[in-house]
């Protein structure tokens, strides 16, 4: 019993061999850059100073003997050092610029629109820089973080803290930086809640501006169209008079048309020559190139730049998928100087988007403004209106015709106002108490 056991073991060593060995094979006929990345895995889990200058050492060696290849797995990593290697002084420079940048971002928008600074944006300067400069810290010297670049848990440099933080601000998340520990993990989850709000004040600012250009571009358009109407509706019922004297003249001779008819053909008439304010393509366009501008940068920059080691073809798909600020991480910065200039990159193209997207809105805005306006049901309107005044106007009739007429008010508000001073119970000569017309006011 003893032999039969121990030849069903054999057998079982045996088979289990064989099959580790064929599981093996699809391994071993990988390139040798698995030998450089299985290494470096093992010295993953070591967290001595040693250990990790010889990975460093390691990897240097085995990628020297190797052609670089586009290939951002982590079969392939590119090893961040704990310590960057750009100064310090160069590196707080880089935070102190970045987070001023973000933190002036409302005042400079205020200024660009015309507005005044209060002491409300003040306080919102003063405490989005004390947010950011508050994370880099917290990045810096407290948290730790994990990356496949890096070769075990540690906090972040300066450069890696802004670049990190821009992902956070524009939305775009890579994934390439995360926290480590459970700690880290619920600090930056508040901080990413708190950095939002803090940047929605940002997006606020920027949104109010846009409105406020669309609400503009729209009044002006409607006022540009009243203007149309005024003077093409003076045009065509002095017309219409011409016509009507013509029209008796010729009565004898069996001419005579009628005014309804005459009326039509000047409306059309008019309609056809109506020259409606063009639409704001040129903004769009503008703010168009300036996005399109910035995917040509940032592709230019990363397909360039030594140490990057990107294709063209990833270059245009990096640009577009961060600057879109989906961020899917595929491709993303591999060397300092690639993340100083994402830091700045990411932001600034992030806000173009945000002003093409804003330029779209208004330019849709306005073509629905011009579609609201028909051009022969207004004349009719407004011969109508003219038709119906009596031979003598008072100054309240007239007051009332110009509003109409001039788009300020609409005939029903001006109607429900006449109705509003009647219920008031004027007196004889038609004037109403003080009082009366308060108590209008409160309702």
């Amino acid at each position: 019993m003893k032999l039969k056991k121990a030849k069903d073991g054999g057998c079982g060593t045996a088979a289990t061999f064989v099959i580790l060995c064929l599981l093996c094979c699809p391994a071993l006929a990988r390139k040798p850059t698995s030998t450089g990345a299985s290494s470096a895995a093992v010295l993953l889990s070591s967290d001595s100073r040693d250990t990790e200058r010889t990975v460093d050492e390691s990897i240097s060696n085995d990628t020297s003997s190797e052609p670089a290849r586009p290939d951002y797995n982590s079969e392939t990593p590119v090893v961040w050092l704990k310590e960057s290697g750009i100064p310090i002084t160069v590196e707080c420079l880089i935070a102190f610029c970045w987070i001023g940048m973000v933190a002036s971002m409302p005042l400079i928008v205020l200024v660009l629109e015309g507005g005044s600074v209060t002491r409300t944006q003040i306080v919102t300067f003063t405490v989005m820089w004390l947010v950011l400069a508050g994370g880099v810290v917290l990045f810096h010297k407290v948290l730790l973080f994990q990356s496949s670049h890096f070769l075990h848990q540690r906090s972040l440099t300066l450069v890696e803290c802004v670049y990190l933080m821009s992902q956070i601000l524009t939305t775009v998340g890579y994934g390439d930086i995360t926290p480590s520990t459970q700690r880290s993990q619920a600090v930056v989850a508040v901080y990413v809640i708190f950095s939002l709000v803090i940047i929605a004040n940002v997006a606020s600012e920027a949104a109010n501006a846009i409105e406020r250009r669309t609400a503009n571009l729209a009044e002006e358009l409607r006022k540009q169209i009243q203007t149309n109407i005024i003077e093409r509706l003076s045009q065509t019922m002095t017309s219409n008079e011409t016509s009507e004297e013509t029209a008796a003249t010729n009565e004898n001779k069996g001419e005579l048309r009628s005014t309804h008819t005459l009326h039509r053909r000047h409306t059309v008439r008019w309609a056809s020559r109506i020259d409606l304010p063009p639409l704001p393509w040129t903004r769009l366009l503008r703010s168009f190139l300036v996005y399109l501008l910035f995917c040509v940068m940032g592709c230019v920059f990363y397909v360039n730049y030594p140490g990057e080691n990107k294709t063209l073809l990833d270059g245009v798909y990096m640009s577009v998928i961060t600057l879109s600020t989906v961020g899917f991480g595929a491709v993303t910065p591999a060397t300092e100087g690639g993340k100083v200039f994402g830091c700045f990159w990411m932001f600034f193209g992030s806000a173009a988007l945000f002003k093409l997207v804003g330029d779209f809105m208004a330019l849709v805005v306005m073509m629905k403004q011009r579609e609201m306006w028909n051009a022969e049901e207004e004349m009719k309107k407004g011969i109508e209106r003219i038709e119906q005044l009596p031979s003598t106007l008072s100054a309240h009739e007239f007051m009332k015709f110009s509003l109409v007429q001039r788009g300020i008010m609409k005939e029903k508000d001006v109607s429900m106002l006449d109705r509003a001073f009647l219920n008031l119970n004027p007196a004889a000569d038609g004037t109403i108490s003080k009082e009366d017309a308060r108590k209008f006011l409160d309702l």
